[in-house]
C-alpha cells in the first residue's frame, strides 16, 4: 500500500483555511491512501502535512506539482528502478541485433534478463563484474545465452547502447542509438500502463510514478512487463515509436 499526496489550493469562500481528505482506494491486488490537502493560504502548513502522512507511515506519491516536505521519517517511492525496467523493455522491443549494458558501478543486474530474452548479442561494460554473475547465471539457464562483460569499453559499435540515466555511472560506447537519458527516453510521464490499473490512477499523477509504487510497494508483476508507447531524444525531437514500429 502507498500514500498519493495532493497539495491544493482553492479559492472562494465557505471552506475552512485548511481542509485535508484522506481517501482508501481498495481493488483486488492492491491498494492506496489518496491524501488531498486543500488549503486557502499561500502556502500550505507544513505540520499538518506531515502529522498526517506520519500517522499513515507509508510510502508516498505525489500529484504533479506537489513537493514532499523534508521530515524525518517521511519516505517517498522512488522511480529510478521502474524507469531503468521500462527503458530495458523499450530496448528489448527495438529490432537491434547487439546491445551494449553501460553500467559502471553495477547498479541494474536486473535489466539483464529483460534485453537478452530478445537480443542474444548483449555486453555488459561495468567496473563491477561480480554484480552481474548471478544474473548472468540465470539467463544462461533460461534463454541459453549469456552477457559477456568487460570493465572497459570494446572497440565494437553496438546498434545500441543501454544506460539509464546520465551520470557517473555511464561509460561511453560505440553505439548507433542511446537509449536512456540524454538519448531516447521516457516521454512525459506514460508508461504503457495496462487499462486495469491506469483506470484507477488519479489524473493529477503520471502514469510512471503510479507504476513505480504498484512495482515497488504492492508488487504487481505486470506493470514490470510494460512497454512505453514512445521514447523521445529531446535533443532534437526524435522519436521511435515502440508499439507501431516495432510489434
Amino acid at each position: 500500500m502507498f500514500v498519493i499526496l495532493n497539495v491544493q489550493k482553492v479559492p472562494g469562500r465557505g471552506l475552512p483555511r485548511h481542509k485535508t481528505e484522506v481517501i482508501k482506494n481498495e481493488f483486488d491486488d492492491y491498494a492506496f491512501i489518496g491524501v488531498n490537502i486543500l488549503h486557502k493560504s499561500k502556502k500550505p502548513r507544513k505540520s499538518k502535512i506531515c502529522k498526517v502522512l506520519k500517522d499513515l507511515a507509508l510510502p508516498v506519491i505525489l500529484a504533479d506539482g506537489t513537493s514532499l516536505p523534508e521530515y524525518e521519517g517521511l519516505y517517498k517511492v522512488s522511480e529510478k528502478r521502474y524507469r531503468a525496467v521500462l527503458l530495458a523493455n523499450a530496448a528489448a522491443s527495438v529490432s537491434a541485433v547487439s546491445v551494449c549494458i553501460s553500467d559502471r558501478f553495477g547498479e541494474y543486474p536486473y535489466v539483464l534478463p529483460r534485453i537478452i530474452r530478445k537480443t542474444r548479442q548483449v555486453h555488459i561494460v561495468t567496473e563491477n563484474p561480480a554484480a552481474y554473475s548471478e544474473e548472468n547465471i540465470k539467463v544462461m539457464a533460461s534463454y541459453g545465452a549469456a552477457a559477456s562483460i568487460s570493465e572497459s569499453p570494446l572497440s565494437v559499435k553496438y546498434d545500441i547502447m543501454f544506460s539509464p540515466f546520465a551520470d557517473s555511472s555511464r561509460i561511453i560506447c560505440d553505439a548507433s542509438v542511446l537509449i536512456g537519458e540524454g538519448g531516447f527516453d521516457l516521454k512525459d510521464g506514460r508508461a504503457g500502463l495496462p487499462e486495469k490499473y491506469r483506470k484507477h490512477k488519479p489524473y493529477f499523477v503520471s502514469e510512471i510514478s503510479f507504476a513505480a509504487a504498484l512495482y515497488e510497494c504492492c508488487g504487481i508483476a505486470a506493470v514490470a512487463e510494460c512497454i512505453p508507447e514512445r521514447l523521445v531524444n529531446r535533443s532534437n525531437g526524435a522519436f521511435i515509436n515502440l508499439k507501431s514500429d516495432f510489434t
